[in-house]
């Protein structure tokens, strides 16, 4: 059961997602259900997301490693939506749950040794490519990566997708959730 704290931070963030001027691109609620069923389902304990924003999909990914006693690290490389995020996560009560780096995606990498079981990619799609080079040594076999925006940024990512049709060790299908994900698993 999600807790209330975070249920009240992700309905005042999607009031903010509704509004015109709104500075921060969070998924869909759908998107974000979507995430948390599928960290649930695979039992994911390690979790990578690129592109924290305010922190709408960390909140998501935060509250199903919450119930599987596991640890989110997020990278966001604007320092507002990084203070923005860390202030929305510690009032959801998810402070010993999210690790926040401030830094730019893959650069960050070179300081961090963990692996994971699952991560996310929702930041500068012309980057994609050096994010798949960077995580996909660092994610364990069966691990899953799921990519926003594939249906709403299709052109920006047509050279992301013939990279992974080019990988023999991942296999990959589209999902028709939110602005379109592109659900790709190592092994």
């Amino acid at each position: 059961m999600m807790k209330a704290e975070v249920q009240k931070v992700m309905k005042d963030l999607e009031k903010i997602r509704r509004e015109e001027d709104n500075p921060f691109w969070n998924v869909s609620p759908e998107t974000g259900k979507f995430l948390y069923m599928m960290v649930k389902a695979t039992g994911a304990k390690k979790v990578l997301e690129i592109g924290t924003s305010n922190g709408y999909s960390g909140l998501w990914l935060g509250a199903a490693l919450l119930e599987n006693g596991g640890e989110l690290l997020t990278i966001e490389s604007f320092i507002h939506r990084f203070n923005k995020a860390k202030e929305n996560f510690k009032k959801a009560g998810l402070e010993g749950v999210v690790r926040q780096v401030l830094g730019h995606a893959p650069e960050v990498f070179e300081d961090i040794t963990d692996s994971f079981d699952f991560a996310f990619f929702d930041a500068t799609k012309a980057e994609h490519i050096s994010y798949l080079e960077a995580v996909l040594p660092k994610l364990k076999d069966d691990g899953v990566i799921i990519v926003d925006n594939v249906i709403s940024h299709k052109e920006q990512l047509k050279e992301f997708f013939k990279y992974v049709d080019s990988l023999d060790v991942v296999t990959s299908t589209k999902i028709p959730i939110g602005m379109g994900l592109l659900m790709i698993t190592k092994g």
